[in-house]
């Protein structure tokens, strides 16, 4: 099989990696064929193969430096293994001639909330003309929707993330233990790959409506036609999540929930946050009116994980370090103190590991330069690249001794996962809600002792925990159960609040429709 049309066809059918194979020989027998190119960058994208992927790209801007698609796919490229300015050089040219470009202001967004030496207000200011990228819809009818106060309410929560992923993981206790006498849940799903966490939220809904065909007017239609009240939108700014629904005012109430930072959608009414990642007259802006849970995420008891190992430094006789975070989150600012911690506890190793994304040679290379200009040898450097199954992923925390969150994008899965094997957490308090999310979940533990003021500050905690054995050995052994009897866990209680909040919205706004009537 020789043609770029049987590689296409290949690509059609799913089968990735032989079309890869196919557009990879037609690159090498005719280097300069564009489309032959840009089939082979795509596999290579969707395979994970980011160094291979950036050069086909790269290569093909060469011939064509305009070229919409070879620089918005470098750009998520480079944003993916972390280099940050060139991810938006690649957007900035795109939107340089077609400003309203969605994706490329989408990613680019996605780019700065991950960067480090970036302001919050040049982030907000981002923010401010992604959500000004879809006009309002024009006047849609008046809701049917009764306005009293204690009915039963419909609730509608739209996603992207209802499967195995952090925000549909932690939405799977909250729809159990929503009170059906009070509550009737929708989900509006716009699923690429559903999985047994789908399964699973779909069998909690009362409701479940699938929209991935539906265009945001049509999805809203749908919705209003459902009769929701208050509509839920999760990690508004992240994956394929459909923010802009909310422009059509789909719903009386709209909320957004598990999001980076506010949405700048005038329709959106809600930003649910709670009082660590988005405190009190803090310095980000939000053009929604901020709720605060007494936590901002719940989980459920993760079965998967296996007993507490004993620390490692007691067998290893040295500290590992360790952080199980997406390698876009290590910034270079993170590495650098992580050099220096490295370097205070002698003979200390730093263990990675995120899926199988450190296969790729782009990741390791920037880690590999970035340790070495730290003075720290990457052979102390520990790379796990794996797939493996929940289980196995959990028992990798028995190997290392102390978690170092990164920054300004925290940690939340990893950082409860970390805490559920016995693994103390070392945080930065940042200034804005990504940089705060790994703190809200240390508080609610009772584990605050882990949170530092400024960079010195985590340098300094993450090197007199690795010197406190005792210590060390005291947390391997509560800090499961400190964790269970927590408001982390405690699902029942965490939507209780919830629905405190919705009906506390659906009020206000039964108060607002009767005041115009």
């Amino acid at each position: 099989m020789t043609s770029a049309a049987e590689a296409r066809e290949l690509l059609a059918a799913g089968r990735i990696e032989d079309a890869a194979t196919v557009f990879e020989a037609l690159v090498a027998s005719n280097p300069s064929d564009i489309e032959a190119r840009r089939g082979f960058a795509r596999c290579c994208h969707d395979l994970r193969r980011f160094a291979a992927a950036r050069e086909n790209w790269s290569a093909l801007l060469r011939a064509a430096p305009d070229d919409r698609e070879a620089l918005l796919r470098l750009g998520a490229c480079h944003q993916k293994v972390g280099r940050y300015r060139e991810a938006v050089d690649c957007f900035d040219k795109i939107l340089k001639v077609t400003p309203d470009d969605y994706e490329a202001q989408t990613i680019r967004l996605q780019t700065l909330i991950y960067a480090d030496g970036i302001e919050h207000g040049e982030i907000a200011a981002a923010g401010r003309e992604w959500g000004r990228l879809r006009p309002a819809a024009v006047p849609m009818p008046a809701f049917a929707n009764l306005p009293e106060p204690e009915r039963r309410l419909r609730i509608g929560y739209v996603s992207s993330d209802f499967r195995a992923q952090p925000t549909g993981l932690s939405m799977i206790p909250v729809l159990h233990f929503h009170q059906r006498p009070a509550f009737e849940i929708h989900s509006y799903v716009d699923l690429e790959q559903p999985d047994a966490a789908s399964e699973e939220l779909r069998r909690r809904s009362d409701h479940w409506t699938d929209i991935g065909a539906l265009d945001d007017a049509a999805a809203a239609q749908a919705i209003r036609d459902d009769g929701i009240d208050i509509l839920v939108v999760l990690t508004p700014h992240m994956d394929r999540n459909r923010p802009f629904i909310c422009r059509h005012r789909a719903a009386p109430v709209q909320a957004a929930f598990h999001d980076p930072l506010s949405t700048a959608i005038p329709e959106i009414d809600y930003f649910i946050a709670d009082r660590v990642i988005a405190p009190k007259n803090g310095p980000e802006w939000f053009s929604e009116r901020v709720v605060r849970l007494p936590c901002w995420t719940v989980h459920a008891f993760p079965f998967e994980a296996p007993e507490i190992a004993a620390p490692p430094t007691a067998e290893n006789g040295y500290v590992t370090f360790g952080c199980f975070n997406n390698p876009i989150k290590i910034t270079s600012t993170v590495v650098s103190l992580w050099c220096r911690i490295l370097r205070e506890v002698s003979g200390s190793r730093l263990c990675l590991k995120y899926y199988d994304l450190y296969d790729d040679e782009t990741v390791t290379d920037r880690l590999r330069e970035e340790f070495t200009a730290g003075e720290v040898d990457f052979d102390r450097i520990d790379i796990i690249a794996s797939e493996e199954m929940r289980s196995a992923h959990f028992a990798q925390y028995n190997k290392i001794d102390i978690a170092l969150d990164p920054f300004p994008f925290n940690g939340a899965t990893t950082t409860f996962e970390a805490m559920m094997m016995g693994v103390p957490v070392v945080a930065l308090m940042g200034d804005r809600l990504v940089a705060r999310s790994a703190a809200s979940l240390l508080d609610a533990a009772g584990l605050s002792s882990m949170i530092a003021s400024s960079a010195d500050d985590y340098v300094m905690r993450a090197v007199e925990l690795a010197r406190n054995e005792a210590l060390l050995a005291g947390l391997r052994q509560s800090l499961r159960g400190m964790v269970e009897k927590s408001r982390l866990l405690d699902a029942r209680r965490y939507t209780r609040n919830l629905e405190r909040f919705y009906r506390a919205m659906w009020r206000e706004w039964c108060r607002e429709a009767e005041a115009i009537a």
